[in-house]
Parts: structure tokens; C-alpha cells; sequence
């Protein structure tokens, strides 16, 4: 039964509603984590005495547990990480607040010779 999407007229409350949503995605997947690896484990453990062939899977699944869990809680990229470094690294310097902040997408870009247009050999004139 797949659920209908949710509508929210609010950007701001749409937004809480994706990443709560994503929070409990990540918290499903680290029960199921948990429930399997823990069962496997008592089973393997019980049966053969050995878990080893179950490690690389413990390694793995768990790698991709991580990646979910940074991605999730925005750890890297996210607007919020960069103000919290952006403000770490000002503090190093002793700069508490900053005078104005240069936004980069406002700097014109210089056209390299590759990126400018081509001018034809020819003139539109002579072309039928």
C-alpha cells in the first residue's frame, strides 16, 4: 500500500515534513541493522562458533549505514555546516563578525578563449 504525499501550503513546514521523513528513514534502517546483524550473529555464533563470515557484511552494510546517517543529519554540504565552519574559521582569526559577505555568484566571470563565441570566417552576406 503505498501512502499519498503530503501537501503542505508552507514551504518552511514542507520542509520540516521532508526532513522528518528522512529521519525516520535512516532510524529504519538502523533498526533493521540491528535486528539482522544481532540475529545472524546469535545464529552464526551458535551454529559454526564463528562470526567471521559474517563480517564483511557487518563492514559493509554498516559503511553504507554511515553514508546514510551523513547524509541524513547534513554533516557535509549543507548550508548549515558551512555557516558553522564558515564562523569556526573566523574565530580562529579573531575576526568575530565579518564586514560584508562577498557573494561569489555576483562576481563576473572572465570569458576564456575557449568559452567565447567564434567568430565565423565569412560574412553573412556571401551565404545563400
Amino acid at each position: 500500500m503505498k501512502r499519498k504525499r503530503k501537501h503542505f501550503q508552507d514551504p518552511l513546514v514542507a520542509a520540516a515534513h521532508r526532513r522528518v521523513m528522512k529521519k525516520k528513514k535512516f532510524y529504519k534502517h538502523l533498526r533493521t541493522y540491528l535486528i539482522v546483524n544481532i540475529a545472524m550473529s546469535i545464529f552464526l555464533f551458535f551454529e559454526e562458533g564463528s562470526l567471521t563470515e559474517w563480517m564483511p557484511v557487518w563492514i559493509m552494510w554498516g559503511m553504507g549505514l554511515a553514508f546514510h546517517y551523513a547524509k541524513t543529519f547534513s554533516f557535509f554540504g549543507s548550508p548549515e555546516w558551512e555557516e558553522r565552519e564558515l564562523q569556526r574559521e573566523l574565530q580562529k582569526r579573531g575576526i568575530e563578525e565579518p564586514e560584508e559577505m562577498l557573494d561569489l555568484n555576483e562576481i563576473p566571470r572572465r570569458r576564456t578563449p575557449s568559452a567565447q563565441k567564434a567568430k565565423p570566417k565569412y560574412r553573412e552576406e556571401d551565404l545563400l
